[in-house]
C-alpha cells in the first residue's frame, strides 16, 4: 500500500499520503488526504459538475464527462479550468452562464474535451473531461490497488458490519449487494 501511495504522491506532486490504523476499529486503515486548499485558487474558466462527480474528485478521480453539467461557452480542449460542484442540483445541463448557485470549489485541471463534444445532443459522451492537475484535496486513486490485497471502502460502509455485529449461525441478507463490499466485510 505504501509503495502504491508513494508512487501516486510523486505523480501528483503532492505531499506524502499518510496511512494509519483507525483508533477504535482495528480492521480499518485510514489514508489521510493532502490539504492543498490554501495554495489552490480558482481561475476564470469554470466547469460545473454534479455532486456525485464532485465526490469522486474529492476521492482522487479526474472529472468524467457524464458528470459535467455546465461549462464556459468558449471551453476548448487544452484549456485550464476550475472545477466546481453544484451543491443544490440546480445547474441546468449545458449551462453556459457563470453558475451563481451554491457550489464548492474542487480544484483546477486541464480540459480534455471541448464544449461541443461535452454537450452533443446525439450521443452519450464518455471518458475523462478534465484531468485534475491541482485538486483542493489531493487524494490517492484506489482503483489501481491489487484487488486480491485491498478492498477500499468508505467508513460508513465499513461501520455497517460492525453495527450489525452478526453472530455465527445467523443469516444475513444484503438487499443492496453490488459489488458486495459490505457483505464481504461482514463475512
Amino acid at each position: 500500500l505504501n509503495q502504491h501511495l508513494e508512487a501516486q504522491s510523486a505523480e501528483k506532486g503532492s505531499g506524502a499520503f499518510v496511512v494509519e490504523e483507525h483508533a477504535s476499529i482495528p480492521d480499518v486503515l485510514l489514508v489521510r488526504v493532502v490539504d492543498q486548499s490554501l495554495t489552490v485558487h480558482p481561475g476564470p474558466s469554470q466547469i460545473i459538475v454534479d455532486t456525485m462527480c464532485g465526490a469522486a474528485v474529492l476521492r482522487g478521480s479526474d472529472v468524467f464527462a457524464p458528470g459535467v453539467i455546465g461549462a464556459d461557452i468558449a471551453l476548448r480542449a487544452g484549456t485550464m479550468v476550475s472545477v466546481w460542484a453544484d451543491l443544490e442540483g440546480r445547474c441546468l445541463r449545458g449551462a453556459t452562464a457563470v453558475y451563481t448557485g451554491r457550489k464548492q470549489f474542487l480544484g483546477n485541471g486541464e480540459a480534455l474535451l471541448d464544449r461541443a463534444a461535452l454537450f452533443k445532443h446525439d450521443s452519450k459522451i464518455r471518458g475523462v473531461a478534465v484531468a485534475m492537475t491541482r485538486p483542493v484535496y489531493s487524494s490517492p486513486r484506489f482503483h489501481t490497488l491489487p484487488e486480491d490485497l485491498f478492498f477500499p471502502q468508505n467508513l460508513p460502509s465499513i461501520l455497517t458490519g460492525h453495527v450489525l455485529s452478526p453472530r455465527e449461525g445467523e443469516l444475513v441478507l444484503d438487499m443492496c449487494a453490488a459489488p458486495g463490499g459490505k457483505t464481504t466485510h461482514i463475512a
